[in-house]
């Protein structure tokens, strides 16, 4: 089956990816005609107020209701509760989904909400004891022990209005993966700093011990960047055997932080964990525990968990593998930019794409 898009004048894109293409046009406010069995099916993005009033004006139907089209229920279940109150972090807002981004979604008056702590949540909730804040918590083992203490903080002053919808992904079953696939190609790895403050020097002790590859546990300023890549370009040209070491000395311990990690085992268990870009992998998220279950979104607003949804033409897996460079993705520097993210690479400022849009020039 051949797919075809045109514009007003018959002329045709020369794009390989036309569904692309027309979510790009819906997104900058067009309105599109998509040819059925029966006729032309008309289609805006229906959070653009303008373009439905124009949509409306050309179908002479000021007030009646238009349908809507969504993946599924759970993608509009908690901005259309008009009870509920979403916060995350701000580096989520502009996370591309399945259709749009946070910060596109809901009405003015009702977008979530950015909290820079998870214990903003809980003022949140405070302050609004009629409504129910849910948390889009997110992260790694750095954040993992604040949602925790988020959580049981909550338990124990009996704070009822709050849920949390967690995406949190641990580091050593990522680096496994790709560590079984890289087929030769990485010659090192500079550790997270952050990560392994919570968690300890012995988290990464793995990495030389049984993939034999050198590894440096490594602070974020420039100086130790560069200290990093030196310590594994001299593993790699010497001939010692390869070893974890650690130059982050002033924030990582050898057991890491045992207080955090501890609230971390009493209020999550380990499940599969879906990474966007790559798919599932075994044991990589942390998920609330039973006792802890009134907490969890997913289950009180019987919500999917997290699911993959990217597009054939984003190549973030492959740049997430080290099999490409960012500048070898279609969507790189075009639809997919800082300002208007579509891969996972480009929402952070440390997402590789991201980092080499900035430095390419």
């Amino acid at each position: 089956m051949t797919l075809l898009l045109r514009t007003n004048d018959g002329k045709e894109s020369s794009s390989n990816d036309v569904f692309m293409d027309a979510v790009h046009l819906l997104n900058k406010g067009n309105i599109i005609a998509i040819k059925g069995v029966g006729g032309f099916h008309l289609a805006c993005y229906a959070r653009n107020e303008q373009v439905v009033e124009e949509l409306r004006k050309r179908k002479k139907r000021k007030d009646k209701p238009f349908a809507l089209m969504a993946k599924d229920i759970d993608a509009i279940k908690l901005l259309v509760y008009k009870d509920i109150i979403v916060a995350t972090f701000g580096d989520m807002m502009r996370v591309k989904g399945t259709e749009t981004s946070l910060e596109r979604s809901g009405s003015k008056d009702r977008k979530p909400i950015i909290v820079y702590s998870p214990f903003d949540v809980i003022e949140i909730a405070k302050n609004n004891r009629d409504k129910m804040v849910v948390f889009l918590a997110v992260g790694f083992e750095t954040t993992a022990s604040a949602i925790a203490s988020l959580v049981k903080h909550a338990e124990e002053k009996s704070i009822n209005n709050i849920n949390v919808m967690t995406s949190i992904r641990l580091m050593p079953p990522i680096l496994e993966k790709v560590l079984q696939q890289h087929n030769g190609r990485l010659h090192g790895i500079i550790c997270p700093g952050h990560v392994a403050t919570i968690m300890g020097e012995e988290y990464f002790e793995f990495l030389p011990e049984k993939y034999r590859i050198a590894s440096v546990i490594s602070g974020f300023d420039a100086p130790d960047i560069l200290g990093a890549i030196y310590l594994l370009v001299q593993s790699k040209c010497g001939s010692n055997e390869p070893e974890l070491k650690n130059i982050y000395r002033k924030c990582v311990s050898i057991n890491g932080n045992e207080k955090a990690k501890n609230l971390m085992e009493e209020v999550f268990k380990v499940d599969d964990g879906l990474w966007r870009g790559i798919g599932s992998v075994p044991d990589s998220a942390l998920v609330l525990k039973e006792q802890y279950a009134k907490y969890d979104a997913v289950k009180n607003f019987n919500l999917s968990s997290w699911s993959e949804e990217t597009s054939n033409a984003c190549s973030c897996s492959d740049i997430l593998m080290g099999k490409k460079e960012p500048k070898d993705c279609n969507l790189f520097g075009t639809i997919c930019n800082p300002v208007n993210p579509y891969g996972p690479c480009m929402v952070s400022s440390e997402g590789a794409c991201s980092i080499y849009y900035e430095y390419r020039r």
